[in-house]
């Protein structure tokens, strides 16, 4: 199975710019994963509820445990969410072609906007 956004997760897990990531499908299940995302007492990601807080617009939401703040709500198409502990940022990005969407943690130095571009890049690549 070809899969082209690999080689621009490739690139931005071994420049650094995200640390992990999450395929998510339309219904919140896990798909596939890889890499390290920052987590409290061991707690699982709940995609079903992530997706559905979306909806809502929220200020501020726990992942994993810990508590992130919206910075960029683009329902349906994005959301940027930055660590309340100045722990990095989160992103959300829906892949057109399948409607499965991206999950990604990117450390505090990166700019959330101009990776979540190039997490759109990659987006449009899958399925």
């Amino acid at each position: 199975m070809k899969m082209p956004y690999r080689g621009i997760l490739n690139v931005l897990l071994s420049d650094g710019v995200v640390s992990g990531l999450v395929i998510i499908d339309s219904v919140g299940n896990i798909w596939w994963h890889t890499g390290l995302f920052p987590q409290i007492d061991n707690q699982i990601l709940d995609g079903y509820k992530l997706l559905s807080e979306w909806v809502c617009y929220p200020q501020s939401i726990k992942v994993c445990g810990v508590e992130y703040q919206s910075f960029l709500n683009s329902y349906p198409d994005s959301w940027i969410l930055k660590s309340t502990q100045a722990e990095g940022s989160i992103i959300l990005q829906l892949c057109p072609k399948n409607k499965y969407y991206f999950l990604c943690f990117t450390k505090e130095a990166q700019d959330p906007l101009k990776t979540q571009q190039r997490i759109a890049e990659m987006a449009d690549l899958f399925g």
